[in-house]
């Protein structure tokens, strides 16, 4: 579970960088 809180995290953080990939990994955002 920690595993995905990071990886949720992370993804987060690369979102402020680049949009674009909210549309390819958007794992509790739907």
């Amino acid at each position: 579970m920690a595993d995905f809180s990071f990886s949720v995290a992370l993804n987060r953080i690369s979102l402020k960088h680049n949009p674009e990939s909210c549309r390819l990994f958007r794992p509790d955002d739907a």
